[in-house]
């Protein structure tokens, strides 16, 4: 999402961020999410065991991934930052390992496009973020095509995922099972965040964060509530890929992580890897594996986050039409199944998959347009129960 503290609250592992529970691991079964998640399914793209694409063999042969480490390598005294040749190294080889399990199409956009091992965002590369692509990345120009250096599409990798990198190293040692669950777990961050400097490179969008005034008075522009409604879906696609891999993968880390950490926690604490910061991460994949276990979505962990972006917003327009078509004059109310002309049944559907949204105070936080929306939203519906009852209608 555009709003860069977005980014830092996504789930890592589950996906790409670490948080305690801030927006709670829900499933979301209403006809908005539906709406948003029903076309996003690509079971083309993400089965697991195709044969990788004709471009494997440049990797075989020795092509080597862009890989550049911020700061020319200067990293003074920072405590948390390991040699720049062993942060390169450590991505090189998890690109190496990924590499085979992604569909043709991120394999080419994993030889073109630079990944960028983040130094100078301090405070997003030493938080639990595992990284970002065009979706979050604040040098990312609307509405360029291009990759990284010509263009702006690029892919970052925070601190604390080189560090997660060297964590799985020294976890996988001599445990090949862990091995495997690491490698397809960073696997499965790395095909993600691929996949978005991909869909930018095809078809860029903007949000409702990312321009100043998209939402006067709480009612956002058309234009850019589809664009946010995409950006979404895009969301979605990413989450996705999570099927490139061992559906085991989360469970097997949970326990190895359980086990180190009753056992022998510094033998697995680290820089930006406190006993805290790990638990949490044992926690979130176990709270994953149930979601997919039960056939759902891991973005349906994030509902709040994500559709509170949107629905909202949707649905303020939806009001102001209603209101628009209740107060024409001699307005009839016809028996058919439009917005506009079942107030009553439409108001119920409008407010059930609101509320929920608006009661977050995270979301205003992080997208300060949220709250004029949220006050419009209001609006619109005194108006509309003032209309109602000017047109005699009572609603059960």
């Amino acid at each position: 999402m555009k709003n860069f503290l977005a980014g830092c609250l996504v789930l890592w592992f589950g996906i790409y961020g670490w948080s305690q529970g801030v927006f709670g691991i829900t499933a979301d079964n209403s006809p908005a999410f539906q709406e948003l998640s029903s076309s996003t399914d690509c079971p083309q793209c993400w089965k697991r065991g195709d044969k990788p694409g004709p471009v494997a063999a440049k990797t075989a042969a020795g092509s080597k991934f862009k890989i550049i480490c911020e700061l020319d390598g200067k990293h003074g005294s920072d405590p948390d930052r390991l040699e720049h040749r062993r942060e390169i190294a450590l991505v090189g080889k998890a690109y190496e390992a990924a590499f085979e399990s992604l569909p043709p199409h991120l394999q080419e956009t994993a030889l073109e496009t630079v990944a960028v091992i983040n130094h100078k965002n301090v405070v997003y590369t030493k938080s639990s973020v595992a990284g970002w692509s065009a979706e979050d990345d604040p040098e990312y120009v609307y509405p360029d095509r291009g990759y990284f250096p010509n263009g702006t599409i690029k892919v970052n990798y925070t601190e604390y995922f080189v560090r997660i990198l060297e964590l799985a190293e020294k976890m996988g040692r001599n445990d090949p099972k862990t091995a495997k669950a690491f490698q397809d777990s960073i696997g499965e961050i790395i095909a993600h965040e691929l996949l978005h400097a991909w869909q930018y490179h095809r078809n860029p969008v903007r949000d409702l964060m990312s321009v100043p005034g998209g939402c006067p008075q709480g009612l956002c522009d058309e234009g850019l509530l589809e664009e946010t409604r995409l950006k979404l879906e895009y969301e979605s696609q990413a989450f996705e890929t999570a099927k490139l891999f061992d559906p085991a993968r989360r469970r097997i880390l949970a326990d190895a992580l359980e086990k180190s950490l009753k056992t022998d926690p510094k033998s697995v604490m680290g820089p930006l890897l406190s006993e805290k910061i790990l638990g949490g991460l044992k926690d979130t994949l176990r709270a994953m594996a149930d979601l997919e276990d039960a056939g759902k979505s891991p973005m349906e962990a994030y509902k709040t986050l994500y559709y509170g972006q949107y629905i909202p917003a949707r649905n303020v327009r939806a009001l102001v039409a209603i209101n628009q078509m209740l107060e024409r004059e001699n307005a009839h109310i016809w028996g058919d199944s439009s917005m506009e002309s079942n107030p009553c049944a439409n108001k119920k559907t409008i407010f059930a998959e609101t509320a929920p949204y608006l009661a977050s105070k995270k979301l205003p936080r992080l997208y300060p347009y949220v709250a004029a929306v949220k006050a419009r939203y209001q609006q619109e519906l005194e108006r509309l129960e003032k209309n109602l009852r000017w047109k005699g209608i009572i609603c059960e």
